[in-house]
């Protein structure tokens, strides 16, 4: 009796676990209109990251003020990168989107961020430290 109720105990966790992870997948799955072909086709960047993302970088007291501000063509960006009290990591960016990964590089050469974009969010981090931003409105 005691194998039985096990048994039934570990393969309910393991049914509630997959119906966890299911329920979590869907509702981060970006929703298009047009049918998935592949990685590329599934793309929470159908709309365009244009615009100024302001935001934070950093945890805590260590934590700065950051503004992005971006033009998209295609997969191509250019823009301006301003991290308060940092001029190494500020100014003039380009880059590239793919996906829903945006990298940037500072024109002085250093590497910028590497961000997760979803929605009007993205997530990263920027020299170390976590970095989050939101679409200005």
């Amino acid at each position: 009796m005691l194998v039985k109720c096990s048994t039934v105990v570990i393969l309910g966790t393991a049914a509630l676990m997959l119906m966890a992870g299911c329920t979590s997948k869907s509702k981060s799955t970006p929703r298009s209109a047009a049918p998935s072909s592949g990685p590329a086709a599934a793309s929470p960047t159908s709309s365009s990251v244009t615009g100024t993302w302001q935001g934070y970088a950093g945890v805590g007291a260590r934590s700065t003020s950051v503004t992005l501000n971006l033009r998209q063509e295609g997969e191509a960006l250019k823009g301006n990168l301003a991290v308060g009290g940092r001029p190494d990591l500020s100014g003039p960016v380009t880059g590239r989107i793919e996906g829903d990964t945006l990298r940037l590089r500072l024109d002085s050469g250093a590497v910028g961020p590497e961000v997760r974009v979803q929605g009007d969010t993205m997530t990263g981090m920027v020299s170390g430290e976590p970095l989050n931003v939101r679409r200005a409105r």
